[in-house]
Formats: structure tokens, C-alpha cells, sequence
């Protein structure tokens, strides 16, 4: 599991639209556990919006 200033680095980098590819090699995570904050901030966005 991620601290959460590393869950919060990688939606920043989601924020500025980029790959899975890139927040992995900008942040030194994998390409998995950067989908995986990307798949999980795109539900709660979902969640918020109904």
C-alpha cells in the first residue's frame, strides 16, 4: 500500500493527463499501481457526481 503523498503525487500527475507509462516512469511506481490509483480516483469522481 502507498502513503498518501505518494497517492497524491500520482493524482497530480493524472490531473496533467498523463499515461499510466509516464506517471511510472516519472515517479519511479509501477505502470499497475499507477492504473490502479487511476481506476480508483475515476469511481469516487463517478460517486460524486450521481
Amino acid at each position: 500500500m502507498f502513503k498518501k503523498t505518494r497517492v497524491r503525487q500520482i493524482i497530480e500527475q493524472l490531473q496533467k493527463n498523463l499515461s499510466d507509462r509516464e506517471i511510472s516512469g516519472v515517479l519511479g511506481v509501477s505502470r499497475n499501481s499507477a492504473a490502479r490509483i487511476r481506476q480508483a480516483s475515476d469511481e469516487r469522481r463517478k460517486a460524486w457526481n450521481t
